[in-house]
């Protein structure tokens, strides 16, 4: 694990989801403290879901960027299954 962030091509610190996103996608995602989530979640449901699909459009926006693509090149080279590839 130590290896792959030496050698990853992120900048350094932007090995979490909030920072690639803002590295790779310009894309600034929302930021709640981890202390105010529950507060949130209780006092304002509406943040906390925005919050909730606000990673996961940034996940869905990464993975079509860079691994689908990817994914599916190694499929033309490998005569396999897309899921048989990952394996």
């Amino acid at each position: 694990f130590l290896g792959e962030r030496g050698n990853s091509y992120l900048p350094a610190g932007s090995h979490g989801l909030k920072a690639v996103c803002r590295a790779k996608l310009g894309y600034e995602p929302l930021e709640i403290d981890p202390e105010n989530m529950t507060q949130f979640a209780i006092e304002q449901p509406q943040l906390m879901s925005s919050y909730s699909v606000s990673d996961a459009v940034a996940t869905y926006y990464l993975y079509m960027k860079y691994i689908h693509g990817f994914i599916f090149s190694l499929c033309t080279v490998i005569p396999m299954s897309p899921d048989e590839v990952l394996r």
